[in-house]
């Protein structure tokens, strides 16, 4: 059922909805001796992701990981970058004792004194090795003797995976990688129509430090007047502008005041100028620092509320989740 598009999706549905006790039965009897093959399925691993997302007990999560831990590398050549995703926050959800950063170095072949270039490999979706090679032959000229560009290479799977991993916080591998780029890569990545969700994902993570995101911030600083005239890279720097503290937005704006009229005549450009008040700090940097303080006041307050709903709902949530457990009976499946 699980091989097949609808009973996959109706087997999704029933994960969704299942009581712990039932949750747990289904995987005893029907998911722990599959749940390998069914995670190399193309159609059949949407399913182990919704089981893994709804794991119900540390002894399930410690069964999956287990089991999925060393497959990681089968997994992300098969594209399953969702199952890989789904496993770590899983870990880390229930404190199942594992290194993440020690498998992702194993399976993407690299040696633990050439984690810069983590980021690289997992963007590119290629082993250390390989990226190695890559790298060595844009170093050789042409044959007309002028020399090659060593270009960014970004998958679409590499960035799902990146995203996935900034949103849990786990960025210490990739830290270094992202904060040495060149500024072609800068470029690229952030212009580039898959790349720039992972740099986006990274500047918004709430489990990402400040301190880290205004380092990277801070090497994009030369390059940012090649980022608001394009369609990706102006949603970026956005990213870039509300993860940015008041001396970086500062830095910021002076640099795109020097491109004035470029961005006033270019559709995103206009909307960045208009975003950033540059209109304003054009006039006078301390009536535009006081306006950008009372945005991000705002903006504190604002998700300080939403946060409190939240917590509201997850409370209501719990407490309906024990009520269900204690009545339920078990799902059959046919």
């Amino acid at each position: 059922m699980a091989l097949d598009p609808q009973g996959s999706y109706v087997l999704q549905a029933l994960l969704k909805v299942a009581s712990k006790s039932e949750m747990e039965d289904m995987f005893t009897r029907y998911y722990e001796s599959t749940l390998i093959p069914l995670s190399l399925h193309p159609i059949a691993n949407y399913t182990v992701q919704s089981l893994i997302e709804h794991c119900p007990s540390s002894a399930v999560a410690q069964g999956i990981c287990q089991k999925l831990f060393p497959l990681f590398e089968d997994l992300l050549a098969e594209t399953a970058t969702g199952v890989v995703i789904s496993v770590i926050n899983c870990a880390r959800r229930f404190a199942v004792t594992s290194d993440i950063s020690k498998i992702l170095l194993q399976s993407f072949h690299i040696p633990e004194d050439q984690i810069t270039f983590t980021f690289r490999c997992i963007m590119s979706l290629t082993t250390y090795d390989i990226l190695m090679e890559k790298i060595e032959h844009s170093k050789k000229p042409t044959q007309s003797g002028k020399p090659r560009r060593d270009r960014f290479e970004g998958t679409l799977h590499g960035s799902l995976l990146a995203q996935g991993l900034f949103k849990l916080g786990e960025i210490s591998l990739l830290e270094d990688g992202m904060c040495t780029l060149s500024e072609d890569h800068i470029v690229y990545l952030c212009n580039d129509k898959h790349a720039s969700h992972a740099i986006q994902a990274f500047l918004s993570s709430l489990n990402i430090a400040g301190n880290v995101k205004h380092r990277f911030i801070s090497t994009t600083l030369p390059v940012v007047d090649k980022l608001v005239t394009n369609p990706q890279g102006s949603h970026v720097f956005e990213s870039l502008w509300d993860a940015a503290d008041l001396e970086l937005k500062s830095r910021l704006a002076q640099g795109l005041l020097m491109k004035e009229q470029v961005l006033k005549d270019n559709t995103y450009g206009a909307i960045i100028w208009k975003k950033c008040n540059l209109k304003s700090f054009k006039m006078g940097q301390k009536g535009w620092e006081a306006s950008e303080k009372r945005k991000k006041r705002d903006l504190q307050e604002f998700r300080e509320l939403i946060n409190d709903e939240n917590d509201s709902v997850s409370n209501l949530v719990v407490k309906k989740e024990k009520s269900t457990d204690c009545d339920s009976a078990l799902i059959p499946l046919l």
